[in-house]
């Protein structure tokens, strides 16, 4: 998260209007650890082959809520455009 906030104020992205990186830098410094202990949590606790059936089916869970709402803030960043 840190990284794409560190990304979007690259100088390329603030030339036509500025981008506000605040909700990166927040989701970095409050969330970003926190998601990083529980990935390590589960991959620790899950190691029997087993279980990659069950850690892939969250995974792709995980992802299509991210995806959800990345295409949220972009269609709300679209509109006010406008």
């Amino acid at each position: 998260m840190e990284t794409i906030g560190q990304g979007l104020r690259h100088p390329g992205y603030q030339q036509q209007s500025s981008v506000n990186t605040t909700f990166w830098e927040v989701h970095a410094r409050h969330d970003e650890l926190r998601h990083y202990a529980l990935c390590r949590t589960v991959l620790l606790a899950y190691t029997s082959p087993d279980s990659y059936p069950h850690i892939l089916e969250i995974g792709q869970d995980i992802a299509g809520s991210e995806v959800s709402m990345y295409d949220g803030i972009y269609q709300e960043a679209l509109s006010q455009r406008m």
